[in-house]
């Protein structure tokens, strides 16, 4: 019964395909529930074996990053449409102002920082393939 249940390294990897070492990795951080160690081995439930799902490692790929950096400047731009609409309507009623809602300008913030990052990025590329 308890051989049907649970699953020792040697055998989760074989189930999973990847090294003993990875999976023993996995227990230690949690990514296979239910998994405990008794002694120098691990008994994983099967379940959670079988239900395993690899992470992605790494960094964003660059088209991720790019369609994250254009959406960050798309909503700066409509933002900075919303900024001066309401600019408009208040040069209307005598330049009454009022302050930006504080998340509007935490994004208008962001947005303009990572507008300014790309073109860093952008200007450090064209240094490098000149020379």
């Amino acid at each position: 019964m308890l051989r049907e249940k649970y699953v020792t390294t040697p055998e989760a990897a074989k189930l999973i395909g990847k090294g003993e070492n990875l999976v023993a990795k996995l227990c230690q951080a949690g990514r296979l529930p239910g998994a405990e160690k008794m002694g120098n081995t691990w008994l994983i439930p099967r379940e959670s074996v079988l239900s395993y799902t690899p992470g992605t490692r790494g960094p964003k790929p660059r088209k991720a990053k790019l369609a994250a950096e254009k959406a960050a400047i798309l909503e700066q731009a409509k933002l900075a449409a919303e900024r001066e609409e309401m600019l408009k309507r208040a040069a209307e009623f005598g330049g009454v102002v009022m302050e930006l809602p504080e998340e509007v300008q935490e994004a208008m913030d962001r947005a303009e920082a990572s507008e300014r990052r790309r073109k860093q990025h952008d200007n450090d590329n064209s240094r490098e393939n000149h020379h």
